[in-house]
């Protein structure tokens, strides 16, 4: 949802014409992060590779990750428990 809001700041609406920039660095979905602290700035409950892999973190006591299996694959490595989520974080 964090990605969705950034890029829809980044459109701009003038008269009736729809005019869109490219998005910053970080909100790209293939952007590879070198820790979870910093992939965290971007996507703050983590990221997902499929629909099931959200379901399961979220049943395990996680909070809800973004589904973007492209920003998982850049990421992977940052899976450490290979479940499918990459920088997942437990609910409060």
């Amino acid at each position: 949802m964090l990605r969705v809001l950034v890029s829809l700041s980044t459109v701009v609406l003038a008269g009736g014409l729809l005019v869109g920039t490219a998005a910053p660095a970080a909100a790209e979905p293939d952007t590879t992060f070198g820790s979870c602290k910093a992939m965290r700035k971007v996507d703050p409950n983590g990221v997902a590779l499929t629909q099931r892999a959200v379901k399961r973190a979220v049943k395990q006591g996680y909070r809800k990750p973004l589904l973007c299996p492209v920003a998982y694959d850049a990421n992977k490595r940052l899976d450490r428990d290979r479940d499918g989520v990459a920088c997942e974080r437990k609910r409060r």
